[in-house]
């Protein structure tokens, strides 16, 4: 009898290990497959800028912008946070303003599902010297269409990783009247984990 117990014991010992193995490798599988799919995914969100406008005055651009960002792929573990947008002016002779600055934006903490577009409208002032130069320029004959904006924008996005590690892209537009285009410069992946709860991923 007791030794039927032992081996009973044993037979629930190798079951349970065999449970915790299955386990562990089914959740190993889905960070496998997270970690293969979303670096891709990351690599090709797209960042636009379909309007840009502004009417200067002495102490204000009143312009505004609009960008959208959209997850072309079918991964569905990415959730936008952060969207940072800052920009330079350039005169039509390609003479750099100091008329930019980094504008204050606040996003929704949006999830960034697939072809889902998320459309920012943001309105912005400039500072410095340079706006009322802008202003007498225009005031002067300058066409308005002549002037870039060439904007940076700053996008966090929560991954399924964050427990580890925080993602930031960083993409550059190059815009006037009518809207621009913007290119993905750069992602990185940051140590410091962002409060809050992250993407999750399958």
């Amino acid at each position: 009898m007791e030794k039927s117990r032992r081996i009973a014991g044993r037979e629930f010992v190798i079951i349970l290990l065999a449970l915790v193995t299955l386990v562990s490798a089914s959740i190993a599988g889905v960070y496998s497959s997270n970690y293969y799919e979303f670096y891709p995914a990351l690599q090709q969100l797209q960042v636009t800028n379909p309007a840009m406008s502004f009417a200067p005055n002495s102490t204000s651009l009143n312009a505004y912008a609009i960008f959208t960002v959209t997850n072309p792929t079918s991964y569905q573990g990415l959730t936008l946070y952060g969207f940072e947008p800052s920009f330079n002016v350039y005169a039509p002779n390609g003479t750099l303003i100091p008329a930019g600055s980094l504008i204050s934006f606040i996003p929704p903490l949006e999830p960034l599902t697939p072809s889902t577009v998320l459309r920012y409208n943001i309105s912005f002032t400039g500072s410095g010297s340079g706006v009322n130069q802008i202003w007498q320029m225009v005031n002067a004959g300058a066409n308005p269409a002549g002037f870039n904006f060439n904007f940076t924008i700053g996008i966090g996005v929560r991954t399924f990783i964050d427990t580890f590690a925080t993602v930031h892209a960083v993409y550059l537009c190059s815009s006037h009247i009518g809207g621009g285009d913007c290119v993905q410069a750069a992602f990185s992946l940051s140590s410091a984990p962002t409060s809050g709860p992250g993407g999750g991923g399958v």
